[in-house]
């Protein structure tokens, strides 16, 4: 009854959608490799996938939808076009983390690895 009458309240449901829409375990399970002890990576990483699927569930049960942003369909096609350089940019932003973590006390910050950040904001749409 609120998704279809509460405007705000369906404002809200819509952007954790489109968010939930725009997650990729597989790139939450490369930044876990920044992790080094085993144990606390994987339970980490199992609760956050077990939440996400919990997350997608709700939004499912809310909207009467069977997929995850199925009523965006603009939104989804935008996101497939620029998902494969995402993808790139996410891997090549988890080596430099393991780069920078590497040095001891960096002289400066790293170019590179801001103007990942930069670039994986700008795909996705958001000001960072």
């Amino acid at each position: 009854s609120m998704f279809n009458r509460a405007k705000l309240f369906r404002l809200i449901v819509d952007e954790v959608e489109k968010s939930l829409f725009q997650t990729d375990l597989d790139i939450a399970a490369d930044y876990a490799t920044l992790v080094t002890d085993d144990s606390i990576r994987n339970a980490v990483l199992s609760k956050i996938q077990k939440e996400y699927a919990l997350a997608c569930d709700g939004i499912k049960f809310l909207t009467g939808s069977h997929q995850i942003a199925d009523r965006f369909p603009a939104f989804k096609n935008r996101f497939y076009k620029v998902a494969p350089d995402l993808e790139r940019v996410n891997k090549l932003q988890v080596e430099l983390l393991h780069q920078a973590r590497k040095i001891s006390k960096p002289a400066s910050v790293s170019i590179p690895l801001l103007q990942s950040m930069n670039s994986i904001s700008t795909g996705l749409g958001w000001t960072g």
